[in-house]
């Protein structure tokens, strides 16, 4: 499935028109969102926090790299991870992966092996030195199914079926030391230093069980560049769910970095795999007054806090919490509570096919972007990001 079009469409930097006794909203290229995914069926959730930028000014790779990168006819995506037994093979040691795509005219598996060897080595020289790390050739890993993709929480064509990887590892680092070498090396220093939710993901990492992965997937004219921290926190089904409380902080809040009016640059999610076509009965911050706008929910202000639900029921619910002029989230005010489905069927649900693109949008971290641009088009003009100002 190709989620290119939803990461594509972060490159656009917009102005959200928004009530005219409302403050005005800017948009930058710098998203940092926090996301929750509950599996009721399973009793099982997973919590992350996403740093995302498609400018080397946020997240610094530089520039030669990544557009030698973009430039390449076969790779997909690079990957480092701190993720145990990122493929077949590899224990105990951090990955850097190389993903491409298999040329089709490769057949025997010793040529597709020399290719793909090449061409990493032809990049891991420099990806050492940005990342400060010393890994060295493993394996090349023959891609037969979307396993990596699905385990890593990756999107686009990175990982998946009829790709090959080039690996290298290289000494198992904790996971905040992992998160520390990555961030330390390529976040700008205002995200680095700017609390909000940078600050958050390196809380994280210091849990033992975290996992910790930078994903730069290259496009036609940029590259999307992911700094993603996941935690598996305990669940018990339950109908009162609070994403704080997943995500084990009292209160999450805005970057210092992005300096003025910037309400759907940081976000919080949930999506919850519903038992019993499950609804949002009741919720402890205003559900916000939106519009359909292109096929999805958007809401008709900004500046408040609260809620927008896109389905509010059934299979799958799908919630997004804006922070608005605030500009942070306490324990307790993205508190939901979830009952019988109401008895309108024509409320908007999630389709089987709509259910699956949610979950994978969502556990690829592009649900951030995927919310908040769809649908923001009409009267947008362009506008300067803070790090273009500074």
């Amino acid at each position: 499935m190709n989620l290119l079009p939803h990461l594509l469409m972060v490159t656009t930097i917009l102005l959200v028109s928004v009530s005219a006794h409302a403050q005005e909203a800017e948009h930058s290229l710098y998203v940092e969102s926090a996301q929750v995914v509950v599996n009721q069926n399973a009793n099982a959730s997973a919590a992350f926090i996403l740093l995302q930028s498609t400018s080397i000014n946020d997240i610094m790779m530089p520039g030669s790299l990544e557009q030698d990168i973009r430039d390449h006819d076969r790779v997909v995506g690079v990957v480092f991870t701190n993720v145990n037994a990122c493929v077949l093979g590899v224990i105990d040691e951090n990955c850097i992966i190389i993903n491409m795509i298999r040329n089709p005219d490769e057949k025997d598996i010793i040529t597709v092996q020399k290719s793909a060897k090449i061409v990493g080595d032809s990049f891991i020289g420099r990806l050492n030195n940005v990342f400060g790390t010393d890994a060295t050739f493993h394996s090349v890993f023959v891609h037969n199914d979307d396993t990596l993709a699905d385990a890593l929480g990756l999107s686009g064509m990175v990982g998946v079926r009829n790709t090959v990887s080039a690996i290298y590892t290289m000494e198992q680092y904790d996971p905040i030391t992992t998160y520390d070498t990555i961030s330390s090396n390529l976040l700008a220093p205002g995200i680095l230093n700017g609390g909000g939710f940078a600050e958050a993901a390196q809380q994280m990492a210091h849990r033992p069980d975290a996992d910790v992965t930078f994903v730069a997937m290259p496009h036609r004219v940029h590259s999307t560049l992911q700094l993603k921290v996941t935690i598996y926190p305990n669940y018990t089904q339950t109908n009162d769910i609070d994403p704080m409380v997943l995500l084990g902080f009292d209160r999450l809040e805005q970057s210092g970095y992005l300096d003025g009016f910037y309400p759907l640059n940081s976000l919080v999610g949930i999506s919850i795999i519903t038992s019993n076509m499950a609804s949002v009965i009741d919720t402890a911050s205003p559900v916000l007054p939106s519009t359909l706008r292109n096929g999805n929910m958007m809401p008709d202000r900004v500046d408040a806090a609260g809620w927008v639900f896109d389905p509010s029921f059934g299979p799958l619910i799908r919630g997004t919490y804006i922070l608005g002029s605030d500009g942070h989230v306490e324990l307790g005010d993205a508190h939901i509570t979830l009952g019988d489905v109401p008895v309108d069927t024509t409320a908007r649900t999630t389709s089987g096919e709509n259910y699956i693109v949610i979950i994978v949008i969502v556990i690829g971290g592009a649900a951030a972007a995927a919310f908040y641009l769809k649908g923001y088009r009409s009267g947008s003009k362009t506008r300067e990001s803070p790090q273009q100002r500074r």
